[in-house]
């Protein structure tokens, strides 16, 4: 079992334990997490390993976190086998390693939430900033090869690219000369200064509600790889009739229920890399905005309320065909891409500034060259002026 993503919730626990700001947290209050956490993995380990692991009584974040891999995540066989009350007995190692960080969560959210919702002025309720939580874990900023970097924090583009999406949702404009007068002072937001970014500056006036209606918005498209959902005319398979559903689609499927509480889905579309989606002619049709969606093993009618938004299923369901040859979340593809754009923007950046400063240093160099010269030249002439 990978630690790299279970870095994040470990670094969230161990520094709310750290409370003297020392950098190492004792042994005693380790034993406690490293127990529970074993626990709710199926794992028999109270903890006491680690009196034998190093010789001082407090450890590091790097030492615990080699404890953690050694002792408990390499523990876990694949493929294990979960107990009868789980919907399935065996899973692939994709979806246990999902499972396993949304144990771990609950574990580490239970020892930092203390230092998260304890805030003057609350909007934003405690169960949404659970999920504000979990997105920033998802979204922190990782190296080249994709670990995710100590101390956690989230590139300020990144937080711009939430919070744009945000107000987008509550109906408000994004301000983006405001945010990158901050931005420039802060290049990376740690959680707290994100919580505090979403509920100052974007959520002010609103309910929490209101808030929480939103934030459910994107913990939908971050956390579960929503691309896109919505109400559309879906044409019936055995009789020409059109009912409305609500669609939602993931990567590798389209699904369609009876309404967006998800309660009754009416069936799915399956995806793969060979599917098409295609616009349909009106011609001579009674309905309008059609397009028709041509899965593993069968196509639907769809129609739509409109061209915009016809045109934007057409585009979102390619997207998701695109990348059905693909393993991992959507989200995190998208993620990686728009890092890797910034890094390489800035990595230009870097260069230009520093081809500038070389060139303002030439001419600086030849200045200074071409002042010398001139007074060496002005000390000859004097010095033959007085010999003369």
């Amino acid at each position: 079992m990978a630690l790299n993503e279970k870095r994040t919730r470990l670094w969230h626990a161990f520094h709310s334990l750290d409370d003297s700001l020392t950098g190492s947290v004792p042994k005693s209050q380790l034993k406690v997490l490293t127990h529970n956490i074993a626990s709710i993995l199926g794992l028999q380990n109270d903890g006491s390993g680690l009196n034998e692991y190093m010789s001082t009584p407090t450890l590091t974040l790097n030492e615990y976190l080699y404890y953690m891999q050694v002792e408990v995540f390499d523990c876990i066989k694949e493929n294990d086998t979960f107990g009868s009350n789980d919907r399935l007995d065996k899973i692939d190692k994709e979806d246990r390693n999902k499972i396993d960080i949304d144990k771990v969560d609950d574990v580490c959210w239970m020892i930092c939430k203390r230092k998260y919702l304890n805030r003057e002025n609350r909007i934003i309720l405690d169960e949404d900033v659970l999920k504000l939580w979990k997105i920033f874990n998802f979204l922190a900023e990782t190296d080249e090869e994709g670990k995710v970097l100590l101390p956690v924090v989230m590139d300020s583009q990144e937080v711009a690219c939430l919070g744009e999406k945000y107000t987008q949702i509550i109906g408000r404009p994004w301000k983006t000369k405001e945010f990158d007068s901050v931005a420039d002072e802060i290049n990376t937001f740690y959680f707290q200064q994100m919580l505090n970014f979403l509920e100052t500056w974007c959520s002010l006036g609103l309910s929490g509600l209101d808030v929480g209606l939103a934030i459910k918005e994107l913990y939908e498209e971050i956390i579960c790889d929503v691309i896109k959902k919505g109400f559309l005319t879906k044409k019936g398979q055995a009789f020409a009739n059109w009912k409305d559903r609500w669609f939602v689609l993931l990567p590798t499927v389209l699904s369609y229920y009876v309404s967006s509480d998800l309660k009754e889905c009416k069936g799915e579309i399956k995806l793969d890399s060979f599917s098409k989606v295609e616009p349909i002619s009106n011609k001579s049709l009674a309905k309008a905005n059609r397009f028709v969606v041509k899965g593993v093993d069968r196509s639907i009618e769809i129609s739509a309320p409109d061209i915009r938004t016809k045109n934007a299923w057409i585009r979102a369901i390619e997207s998701a065909i695109a990348y059905c040859s693909q393993t991992g979340s959507y989200q995190k593809a998208a993620f990686k891409q728009r890092k890797q754009a910034r890094d390489a923007l800035r990595n230009e950046l870097q260069k230009q500034e520093k081809k500038k400063h070389e060139e303002e240093e030439n001419v600086k160099r030849e200045r200074e060259d071409l002042q010398r010269r001139l007074t060496e030249k002005e000390s000859r002439l004097k010095e033959g002026y007085l010999s003369f």
